[in-house]
């Protein structure tokens, strides 16, 4: 501090005089502000003793309308030294008498039409004004016939405050001054070790190794001592160490530059014109161009004017010190537009003025085109959900929906608002008779991360109703499985027409049993006939035979 004395001693009496002095100070003020205060509320107690004192006087003449002997009270009553006015009034304000008591003179009492503002309650009230104390006291005799108003002066008050604060003062002054004395006394040896080893560290550089005796010196200064001992012994050491240290500086400078010519990001550095100072060799590869043939060139020669107007403000943002990541669009040496994404921070000087801006380029051409493509393959998965006749959910791992698509909405007479983030248990839907069940083979579904088919079916109002769900896990870059797309086909008419088939199929099995048992039946029949009809047939051979042969015996 330059209002501080340069000597370490003087500057400790001077500090200490202060604070002694500040604190002397403060005692003075605290006491005579209690003193005033214990003052001040015994005279509100003894004002208000008379007030009341001299309202039942006031009231007793009022009753007997004896004014003389009102008007010889008041006077009486205002020759006290600390009574400075005594005003007697009707409830309506109207001034009966009027006693004025000036420093040095007599009361005088005085009438007039003069109208007063007495208080609105019929009780006491004290103000406290600049120097003096006005009490309105009312006059009563079984009812209210009056106030009395009555100004003290404060003067022996404020009187008692400058006496206590005068001798206040006083006495820290007093005790600053002998404070300081002793305070000279004891540090002027210690300042005088101060003084010797002020000395002897001047001479540290030339007289490397030097000693200093510390013995019979206190504490502190023989701790300084042995300070500066060691330091004198350590200074070479110190020294050399300095020297590896540059030569370390230097090699670590060899590195970082051949860290910024080998690094896969290009690194540009401009001044505070945006003039060029330092491309790396990869910078200058992203642009085709040669370092050499960037280095001088300004910042705004490698874009359009709309990027020049970017740039611009880009650099405001630098010059305030904020430091943040951005894409944006150069034009490479063949005219070609190319997109890059920036690490940009500014570059202040040892006086923390603005000197320029460096930034980290990556080339993200590519990985935009492939982000476009991305975007234009989403919006197109998008397009076929969204005007899908299937019901198709997407969860996430807990099992919390995070996009289903208008089919959902349509058969659930729900928006998507009121379903996502909330699992298939935690609201009511179409699916609500086997959410539970559904549920289980979803989680285990993507705890394998296997393609799942799971045929749901229930009946509702009488009638059966049929899903065919189709639960496809989806993972992340790292293989992790991250959420799951459920694919729901209603399929209750299938079902019901199968169901049909296979009723009509047992019919006509039936049928079939039927017609083939009485074919079996017929079969038998004739089976019997035909066996009947050759046993005749045989035996009419026999008997033709038997003929014969008695046709030839004869």
């Amino acid at each position: 501090m330059s209002f501080l004395p340069q000597r370490l001693h003087a500057q400790i009496i001077l500090i200490v005089s202060c604070i002694l002095l500040i604190t002397g100070i403060i005692s003075g003020w605290i006491t005579a502000r209690n003193q005033t205060a214990g003052l001040l509320a015994a005279k509100r107690a003894d004002a208000s003793i008379m007030a009341r004192n001299f309202a039942e006087s006031c009231a007793h003449h009022l009753l007997v309308q004896d004014y003389a002997e009102l008007e010889s009270f008041l006077v009486k009553a205002a020759e006290s030294p600390d009574i400075r006015r005594l005003q007697l009034c009707e409830p309506d304000g109207a001034l009966v008498w009027d006693v004025v008591h000036n420093p040095g003179e007599q009361p005088l009492a005085k009438t007039g039409l003069t109208r007063l503002a007495p208080p609105g309650s019929g009780s006491a009230v004290i103000i406290q004004e600049t120097g003096r104390l006005v009490i309105w006291q009312p006059v009563m005799a079984g009812n209210l016939l009056g106030w009395l108003k009555a100004d003290f002066s404060l003067s022996a008050i404020r009187e008692a405050h400058t006496r206590t604060w005068r001798k206040s003062l006083f006495l820290a002054m007093t005790w600053v001054a002998c404070s300081s004395f002793l305070i000279v006394l004891l540090l002027r040896p210690i300042a005088r070790s101060i003084e010797n080893l002020t000395a002897f560290s001047k001479q540290l550089d030339e007289h490397k190794g030097a000693q200093i005796s510390v013995t019979g010196q206190s504490l502190e200064i023989s701790e300084l001592g042995k300070s500066l001992n060691e330091a004198s012994a350590k200074l070479l050491s110190t020294e050399q160490q300095i020297l590896a240290e540059r030569e370390q500086l230097r090699k670590s400078e060899e590195n970082y530059r051949r860290l910024l010519v080998t690094i896969q990001e290009g690194i540009w550095v401009i001044d505070t014109e945006a003039v060029t100072t330092f491309v790396n060799p990869r910078m200058a590869e992203i642009l085709g161009y040669t370092a050499d043939e960037m280095t001088g060139r300004n910042l705004y020669s490698f874009m359009d004017d709309h990027g020049r107007q970017v740039a611009e403000r880009n650099i405001e943002r630098r010059k305030q010190g904020v430091k943040e990541r951005h894409d944006f669009e150069f034009i490479r040496k063949t005219g070609e537009r190319i997109f890059t994404r920036l690490e940009t921070g500014p570059i202040f000087d040892e006086a923390g003025e603005y000197a320029g801006s460096i930034a980290a380029v990556a080339d993200i051409t590519e990985a935009r085109k492939a982000s476009m493509q991305l975007h234009a393959s989403e919006q197109a998965f998008r397009a076929v959900v969204e005007n899908s006749p299937d019901v198709i959910v997407r969860y996430d791992r807990e099992g919390r929906r995070i996009y289903v698509n208008p089919e959902f909405e349509r058969v659930n007479h729900l928006t998507a608002e009121q379903v996502l983030g909330k699992k298939p248990v935690e609201l009511s839907t179409e699916l609500a008779p086997m959410a539970e069940l559904f549920t289980e083979k979803l989680m285990v579904a993507m705890e394998f991360g296997a393609v799942t088919k799971i045929d749901l079916s229930w009946v509702k109002d009488g009638r059966p109703v049929c899903w065919y769900v189709r639960v496809v896990p989806e993972f992340d870059a790292e293989g992790t499985v991250v959420s799951a797309l459920t694919i729901w086909s209603d399929i209750s008419e299938r079902k019901q027409i199968e169901e049909e088939i296979r009723r009509l199929n047992e019919e006509l099995e039936q049928r079939v049993r039927e017609r083939t048992a009485e074919l079996e039946q017929t079969n038998e029949e004739l089976h019997k006939l035909n066996r009947l009809f050759v046993g005749r047939e045989l035996r009419m051979i026999e008997l033709k035979e038997q003929i014969r042969e008695l046709e030839g015996k004869e």
